[in-house]
């Protein structure tokens, strides 16, 4: 389950939408890193105790949950990882194209979560 960037990002809002409403509410935009899992977007919104679905287990963070929760589908299908496609025998090649694909996954992220919360003060 590939896809580009923007089509990865949407399956990821897609699922969180139905796991955790009002979940783009949790995350800071200003901290976030893809390659952390406890500032990606999952290790955001799951990081407190007191989200529901997140106290029941006892995972390390919300990635590792996310991965559960979605019977361990590659997290980069719904963009919340790297895909590591581009990589190569060439350590350094595949170091920078995997920091060029958080970058692009970052700014997904933002684009999508900014332009929620806009459709949402509009709302209101």
């Amino acid at each position: 389950m590939g896809g580009s960037i923007a089509e990865r990002v949407a399956r990821g809002v897609s699922w969180l939408d139905s796991t955790l409403p009002g979940w783009d509410g949790r995350v800071d935009l200003s901290s976030l890193v893809m390659s952390s899992s406890d500032r990606c977007v999952l290790g955001q919104v799951f990081r407190t105790a007191s989200t529901r679905k997140w106290a029941d287990y006892s995972y390390l963070n919300g990635y590792e949950y996310a991965q559960v929760a979605y019977k361990y589908a590659p997290m980069s299908s719904l963009g919340f990882a790297a895909s590591f496609s581009a990589l190569t025998a060439d350590v350094e090649s595949a170091d920078i194209a995997i920091e060029q694909e958080y970058s692009a996954l970052k700014r997904e992220w933002i684009r999508v979560i900014t332009d929620r919360r806009s459709t949402q003060k509009v709302m209101l």
